[in-house]
């Protein structure tokens, strides 16, 4: 039997194995772009224009420029003059809802709901006494104008949800 007893070839070992390297590293990148090159071409392909949303922004655009007060100058007017009388409009008023006083599960508190028919039935103009003294010496009542229900004295109390009783 013959045997070769020459060295390795090492240089042309390490050549073919870098080559191969670089060339699968270069192969990668070619077919990753080339993919999503034809991915983004599909997807292109596959959207549509929004008419329907472009026609409603046309639609509100010529609105907002030919109506009676087109909003450039409504927003001039309002940058000159400020709010005017709208502080009357959007200015806070104390709650006559009494609908979270009513009591959990769908048992009402009666002194809530009779709290509720009171105050329904009271003319809009008459204000309590507190509110009365509040206006004259312009300081808040101290329990900030809102109306409370009184409380039911002989109502079991029950545990709420979190220990207290309400």
């Amino acid at each position: 039997m013959a045997t070769d007893n020459s060295a390795p070839k090492i240089r042309v070992i390490l050549t073919v194995a870098f080559s191969s390297i670089v060339i699968l590293v270069a192969l990668n990148f070619v077919f990753r772009s080339y993919f999503l090159m034809m991915t983004e071409e599909v997807q292109h392909d596959h959207l549509w224009k929004p008419v329907e949303l472009i026609k409603l922004n046309e639609g509100e655009e010529r609105n907002l420029t030919t109506s009676p007060l087109p909003i450039g100058r409504a927003m001039q007017q309002f940058a000159q003059q400020g709010r005017g009388d709208a502080n009357a409009l959007i200015k806070p008023e104390p709650s006559n809802d009494f609908g979270a006083m009513v009591g959990w599960l769908q048992a009402p508190n009666q002194a809530a709901l009779e709290a509720m028919a009171a105050a329904a039935a009271a003319p809009p103009d008459a204000g309590s006494e507190a509110d009365a003294g509040a206006a004259t010496t312009g300081t808040m009542p101290a329990d900030g104008g809102v109306a409370k229900a009184p409380h039911d004295a002989g109502a079991v109390q029950k545990p709420g949800p979190h220990g207290g009783t309400h």
